[in-house]
């Protein structure tokens, strides 16, 4: 979803910055330009009510009461429809004729529509459920009133009310996904799976004030009425006590006691049905190329030997006297080489950081966004095993945007650990190939 809403963006930008041509031999073009105008600017509307949530992370507040069930066959069944009605769209445009620059938009949304199309032939829904991101970690991000989700006005309070509504439904649908999954042998590795336990444990809480989603409660506006502020924290006790926890501890005992001794041990997605071909399909969504996983493979190692090679330099540069394990090992555990302590000091380093860059942005570029930037702590609930990551603000620099940092000693960095050792003899069967099974450390 992330390089989808960056990719989403970036084409309807690239069209609206377009300048018109006026001179007579553009004619032609012009009209083919009005024509794929058309179609971006319908593609970027209706594709909003697919995606709601999309809308809410760019400043758009129009569907922040929906939380689509985009998990459920009916869902995907549209969604299907939709990426080929303007891929049929597309299609009858004669590209020949479009100006270099809409060509670009032309080629780059005809290209985010046929790869989702190709998505959409797996069955990524029986796996809806991850250690870092999708969701169910999204929407407690979203209800603790720290992410996009506005908790300005009275009727934001009550859009989200909303999304958890529907949570409950997208919780149970997961559940059911699930276990079709089960049966086909389409699942995460046991080892991704036990790392959700805690993450949704931490929303199964005994006192719905005690809840990550009565925080925005705890910051109600000065400018409530006291009538609002009675209906709303009423209906948010509520709505997390019958709803919330309910659908958390739902989910927390099925992962348990049913789909994780169930699930398999392995990590590689030659373990699936069809898994050398989702691999592919994941190579090429993320990388933009046609290459083999092999291909991407021996490029890795060759990068690997690169960099060995550089790091053997610079342990005969130091005069250091061991073996490059023995080397690893010293600016591990050597003091000198850790220079935080604590967190607070690295979210202080990553804002000197900034402070120090910030200035030079003028000297470097004609533009510069309104948008501010913050560095948080990543969320306690997902710490364990998140990875350092960055969230969009808003265009219009109303939500600021916000890196977060995992804990010392925590996220991802030691995700690997207990994982599978078996060497295969392809990239797909080794353990190399969890990459776009919930782990892209």
């Amino acid at each position: 979803m992330k390089s989808n809403i960056a990719i989403f963006f970036l084409i309807f930008s690239m069209y609206s910055c377009q300048k018109k041509e006026e001179t007579k031999s553009q004619v032609k073009s012009e009209k083919m330009n009005t024509e794929l105008k058309s179609v971006v600017e319908n593609y970027y509307e209706d594709r909003l009510k697919f995606f709601p949530l999309d809308a809410t992370v760019n400043g758009d507040n129009r569907y922040n009461d929906t939380l689509p069930n985009d998990i459920s066959e009916s869902f995907r069944s549209k969604l299907q429809d939709f990426y080929q009605n303007n891929l049929t769209l597309l299609n009858n445009i004669n590209s020949q004729e479009l100006s270099d620059q809409d060509l670009l938009t032309y080629e780059i949304l005809k290209r985010e529509i046929t790869i989702a199309l190709e998505g959409l032939e797996f069955n990524d829904h029986y796996m809806p459920i991850q250690q870092f991101w999708g969701t169910a970690l999204t929407f407690p991000q979203l209800g603790s009133g720290q992410s996009s989700q506005p908790f300005k006005t009275p009727e934001d309070y009550e859009n989200f009310l909303g999304r958890i509504d529907d949570f409950s439904v997208w919780a149970d649908t997961a559940i059911g996904n699930m276990k079709k999954g089960l049966a086909s042998k389409e699942t995460f590795p046991k080892v991704l799976m036990e790392k959700v336990l805690p993450q949704f444990k931490a929303m199964v809480v005994d006192d719905p004030k005690k809840s990550l989603f009565y925080e925005p409660i705890k910051n109600l506006p000065n400018s409530f009425t006291a009538e609002d502020k009675e209906r709303i924290t009423f209906a948010y006790f509520k709505a997390i006590k019958d709803k919330v926890i309910p659908a958390y501890k739902r989910l927390h005992d099925f992962i348990k006691t049913e789909y994780i001794p169930q699930t398999r041990t392995s990590t590689g997605f030659f373990d699936i049905p069809n898994g050398k071909e989702r691999y592919d399909y994941w190579i090429k969504y993320w990388t933009t190329t046609n290459l083999s996983a092999n291909e991407i493979y021996e490029i890795g190692l060759e990068e690997v030997a690169r960099i060995r090679s550089e790091m053997e330099k610079v342990r005969e540069q130091v005069g250091f006297k061991g073996d490059l394990k023995a080397f690893f090992e010293h600016v591990n555990t050597d003091p000198k080489f850790k220079p935080f302590k604590t967190d607070e000091e690295v979210i202080n380093a990553f804002k000197n950081i900034e402070q120090k860059m910030q200035p030079q942005l003028k000297k470097l570029f004609s533009m510069v966004p309104k948008t501010k930037f913050e560095v948080r702590q990543t969320e306690e609930f997902r710490e364990a095993s998140a990875s350092a990551e960055y969230m969009q603000g808003t265009p219009d620099g109303s939500r600021p945007g916000i890196f977060y940092v995992p804990k010392i000693g925590s996220g991802c960095g030691n995700a690997h650990k207990g994982m599978d050792k078996r060497k295969g003899n392809s990239i797909y069967e080794s353990e190399r190939s969890h990459f776009g099974a919930g782990c892209n450390c």
